[in-house]
């Protein structure tokens, strides 16, 4: 063996056993990161470090991770969000370091005080110094995490999410937009959903709840979920041709898909049709809480009771193709009745809503029924219509008298069309009453010829007057000739007998 192999393979032994001791992907007692310096995932795709937005002046520094493989600077994680520090030249500089006495990784400014910390228990029997083997260690993943010297890990920055979430993260509560309630579809505690570009999986135990997600196969490797600043949840991927990211999905879709849009005790209204906008109203019961930010198109306040709120004996009133509101809670192994009766007993109950989800195939075992009731506001209602999804909501309404739901809900349907039915029945028989009349106008004198003259001075142009009466009569295809289809626009009043409108 020549020497130039020698020295090749001494220099190979000598990384091999320095990379235990001195790795770059990770932060060990005693050598902290100061500016100008980072600290990279093994594989190369994640970098920790210093970094300053470009418009910060003079430079303010943000301890962050970012995507190490790409040239854009794509920040997915940062430390110090509301505590910005100073980078000078003139004193010494921010560090991040493992904290003496403590299993902490601690943001120090330049004068040396503490601006963030992981905030971990001091591991026992360490008052003086770090544990040997502590180590901050930057993953794969892009999980920045601390490991005690037997492996077990203290803290990670994936349980701190800021506006990036990476494959892996579980994804627990951010009101940003909200599906319908689960529909039991699982498969030992556990959905996928597979949309070609990621495996979703929902994962529901008794400790905890969250949606996580991962890559297939051929995906490519930058693809990311982010919360935009309009408040927009993007499926987002790197594309190298253009070294741009490409939004491949964005929720939510529609106005009614965002939490909350209509405030408190409101309901998006999401069936109209022809284009129009969804509309924001108050459930039964409930009025604008400011008729004046309501009317400027700012839905936030929600609404407010009218009267007083509603009591233990009143009656409910179905919503049929409703998205449940949130803040529900659930009561198991109950049907339709006795989840009825699960909120008539409870004076606090203000509504509920029942599904068998038996009906759709879903709750694969164990109780196969859904009874939710609320207690106080309702937020993030929303009407859909009959699609997969809806629920009927049972609303409890004051003065409602319980067992007169089915009779309430069809004189509210019926009686207005029953109204209508009748006025364009003795609308009939008047314009009858008039037309058999006619032919004996003209063997009547001319004084009611004058008066139906007077009298019918706006009827000579839109109807006619019947002799001997006080009031002209008009066809009702020119009432909504005149009023341009009952437009508000030539509304001017409104009195005990109705609208009244100019011409």
């Amino acid at each position: 063996m020549d020497c130039s192999a020698i020295a090749c393979a001494a220099a190979l032994l000598l990384l091999l056993l320095l990379r235990p001791c001195e790795s770059d992907d990770r932060i060990v007692p005693g050598k902290p990161l100061s500016p100008g310096a980072t600290v990279v995932s093994e594989d190369g795709s994640f970098a920790l470090g210093f970094f300053a937005p470009s418009t910060s002046t003079p430079a303010k520094l943000y301890l962050g991770i970012w995507y190490n493989d790409i040239p854009e600077l794509t920040v997915v994680w940062v430390a110090n969000r509301d505590a910005p520090v100073t980078n000078t030249t003139t004193s010494p500089a921010p560090t991040l370091s493992l904290a003496a006495g403590t299993s902490d990784l601690v943001l120090s400014d330049a004068d040396g005080r503490a601006v963030w910390t992981t905030n971990i228990t001091a591991v026992p029997g360490t008052p003086a110094a770090p544990p040997t083997g502590l180590a901050a260690v930057l993953l794969n993943s892009g999980d920045l995490v601390i490991r005690s010297p037997n492996g077990t890990t203290l803290w990670q920055s994936f349980e701190h999410p800021a506006d990036t979430l990476l494959p892996g993260m579980k994804i627990r509560v951010r009101p940003v937009m909200r599906s319908a309630p689960w529909t039991g579809y699982m498969v030992a505690s556990q959905y996928q959903a597979n949309t070609s570009l990621v495996y979703v999986v929902f994962v529901g135990t008794e400790e905890e709840m969250y949606l996580t997600y991962s890559l297939p196969d051929g995906a490519p490797p930058r693809t990311r979920y982010v919360l935009t600043y309009s408040g927009e949840y993007q499926l987002q991927s790197w594309n190298r041709s253009r070294a741009a990211w490409s939004v491949l999905g964005e929720w939510p879709a529609g106005l009614c898909g965002r939490y909350g849009r209509c405030g408190a005790n409101g309901y998006c209204d999401g069936t109209a049709g022809g284009g129009a906008a969804p509309a924001c109203r108050c459930l039964d019961g409930f009025e604008p809480a400011s008729a004046e930010e309501w009317s400027r198109g700012s839905f936030s306040k929600g609404c407010r009771r009218k009267d007083e709120a509603p009591r233990c004996g009143d009656g409910f009133l179905a919503m049929p193709g409703t998205k449940s509101p949130d803040g529900f809670r659930r009561v198991g192994n109950r049907n339709l009745e006795e989840c009825a009766a699960e909120c008539r007993r409870n004076c606090s109950c203000v509504a509920y809503a029942y599904a068998d989800l038996r009906m759709s195939g879903g709750a694969s075992a164990g109780d196969a029924t859904r009874c939710l009731v609320w207690a106080g506001e309702l937020t993030d209602t929303v009407k859909m219509g009959d699609v997969t999804g809806s629920d009927t909501l049972y609303l409890r309404i004051a003065g409602l008298r319980a067992g007169e739901r089915a009779k309430t809900n069809a004189l509210k349907i019926a009686l207005p069309a029953v109204l209508a039915s009748c006025l364009l029945l003795l609308a009939g028989i008047s314009l009858a009453r008039f037309k058999f009349k006619g032919t004996l106008i003209g063997k009547i004198g001319n004084g009611k010829r004058r008066k139906k003259q007077n009298l019918g001075a706006m009827g000579s142009e839109f109807g006619e007057t019947n002799p001997g009466q006080e009031f002209a009569l008009f066809r009702f295809d020119d009432i909504v000739a005149a009023t341009r289809n009952f437009s508000e626009a030539y509304k001017i009043g409104q009195g005990g007998f109705g609208k009244v409108y100019m011409r």
